[in-house]
């Protein structure tokens, strides 16, 4: 079916794709990023996470519109769970809480092989040179390799604002992200984008200065949650954050990136001074 993007009304823009109504029950949702296989893993993720009871919406089809990857889905209606934190501060922790379960959920899946691995995503960075500088970069991917892979279900752009509240059940979107990996990887990831929360397209300067400020104290408090984890490791997640920074400063928006490579600077930094003392 051919979709005319001027004659839809657009519900929502995210970090990775925009979001059409086409009726009551169905929406398109076109994705942004030039990535061949994105839908490719959405696809391959659908039945573990079926098995495992994680809701998401239902796609009906798989789609081109305008060039760009595009896929039919179920229309959840409701709000994000973002929107419900920002509006009910008082309520905070337990969302969170609930935030953090929802992650532990996905976390707890094992496999996936179709997936790529979280060291596969950073090894094609290496393509893609010049995003930072070149000893910086160097140092990220030492980290890197000496990091544990592991083959947790990995959602790779997990906050709050991928949560659909529905009076059903919370519905996790967006899984274009979605590999394999270490599960502080992820941890590590939602951490540092809720940290330093990137302004998404079309977003104004006041309810970007609201999330901002929304979405470090959600973080704090979400890594209380998943800290609380039996295997939790305070060292291996330091090296994550690291890491996942350098991600953001390839796969993450551009209202973010120059924040992103000053942090790796820091870290840098602090690392050469280790050695000089």
């Amino acid at each position: 079916m051919a979709f005319q993007l001027e004659n839809l009304e657009i519900l929502a823009r995210g970090g990775e794709a925009d979001l059409y109504i086409l009726d009551e029950n169905r929406i398109l949702r076109v994705l942004r990023k030039e990535d061949p296989h994105a839908l490719e893993r959405e696809k391959a993720v659908m039945p573990l996470l079926d098995e495992a009871c994680v809701s998401v919406p239902r796609i009906y089809e798989y789609t081109e519109v305008e060039g760009n990857q595009a896929e039919v889905m179920e229309r959840i209606k409701g709000e994000t769970m973002l929107e419900f934190m920002l509006s009910h501060p008082f309520s905070l922790k337990r969302k969170v809480r609930e935030f953090a379960k929802i992650h532990q959920q996905i976390l707890f899946l094992h496999g996936g092989k179709p997936l790529p691995s979280i060291q596969e995503k950073l090894a094609a960075f290496e393509e893609q040179s010049g995003k930072v500088e070149g000893e910086i970069f160097d140092f990220v991917m030492q980290i890197a390799r000496g990091l544990p892979s592991g083959d947790s279900i990995c959602h790779g752009d997990f906050h709050p604002g991928n949560i659909l509240m529905n009076e059903r059940a919370p519905y996790v979107i967006d899984w274009s992200g979605v590999h394999t990996g270490s599960a502080l990887s992820d941890i590590a990831h939602t951490y540092v984008l809720m940290t330093h929360a990137p302004q998404t397209p079309g977003q104004d300067a006041r309810s970007y200065r609201k999330v901002r400020f929304f979405a470090h104290r959600i973080a704090k408090l979400y890594l209380r949650d998943m800290e609380k984890w039996e295997w939790f490791d305070w060292e291996e997640f330091r090296r994550w954050k690291i890491v996942m920074t350098l991600l953001r400063v390839y796969d993450g928006l551009p209202s973010e990136k120059e924040e992103r490579k000053q942090e790796l600077r820091k870290a840098y930094a602090a690392f050469s001074w280790g050695l000089r003392s």
